[in-house]
């Protein structure tokens, strides 16, 4: 299904990028030698507009690329409630995160769209923690996007997982 342009991950300003992937470097590398971050890190999160803590500068390398992570943060921030979406607007973000259709700052933006729009508290407990979210015994299988989806649309506030 094709997306409206509204539900596509905004485009980003490869400069801006570029700057803060250098911030983050900054950040890893005043963590790393014992030096206080703090400044770096408010700098960063200024220009994304989300609030990220010390520990998620740490290591980022081992996981994601640095630029993966600055079009993470610049694209999660921009992510809204969208009156108007439909349910098949919905099946098609859910499917696109299960399925991994896209680069890792795409999903995570279209995640971030599905909890704005999505009535439950905590969408990713419901998807990677399912059998403790709804308190049962392991069940057979993976549930498919539309499932989740279903079970997110009737879930009633929960508060999340504690691990």
């Amino acid at each position: 299904m094709e997306l409206r342009q509204s539900l596509m991950p905004p485009s980003l300003d490869e400069a801006q990028v570029a700057r803060l992937a250098d911030l983050v470097e900054e950040i890893e590398d005043c963590i790393n030698q014992g030096k206080n971050p703090e400044s770096a890190i408010a700098s960063f999160n200024t220009e994304v507009g989300r609030t990220y803590a010390k520990y998620e500068f740490c290591e980022i390398w081992g996981y994601m690329d640095l630029d993966e992570f600055v079009r993470m943060a610049l694209r999660t921030a921009r992510a809204s409630t969208i009156a108007d979406i439909s349910y098949d607007e919905l099946l098609e973000l859910m499917t696109r995160v299960c399925q991994r259709k896209g680069t890792e700052s795409e999903c995570a933006y279209w995640f971030a769209i599905l909890e704005a729009n999505l009535p439950i508290e905590s969408l990713s407990d419901l998807m990677y923690y399912l059998d403790e979210y709804l308190e049962q015994e392991s069940r057979q299988g993976e549930l498919s996007p539309q499932k989740i989806l279903d079970l997110a649309l009737v879930s009633q506030k929960k508060p999340a997982i504690a691990r």
